[in-house]
């Protein structure tokens, strides 16, 4: 049965609770307000980037996300793609 709001079957609607649920990391009890917080890592891009692009790389691509965070040629990459 169809509300008087809703013109067709095809609609999809959820309740304003449910989209304000908390996400739980999954195997860990930590709870996230936040689902955008959950990022791919830096590295996972950069390989999808590559395997796109392989002109764009000239050397390996560092296992450290620490190191992809350091380098600029990186950060540069990211956020060109990202836009």
């Amino acid at each position: 049965m169809l509300l008087p709001s809703q013109r067709s079957k095809d609609v999809f609607r959820t309740l304003e609770s449910e989209m304000e649920m908390v996400f739980k990391a999954p195997g860990t009890g930590t709870a996230y307000t936040n689902i955008y917080a959950f990022e791919q890592p830096r590295r996972h891009q950069l390989l999808k980037l590559r395997e796109a692009k392989p002109s764009l790389f000239s050397s390996a691509i560092p296992l450290a996300e620490d190191s992809i965070k350091k380098d600029e040629k990186y950060r540069n990459l990211l956020a060109a793609e990202r836009r």
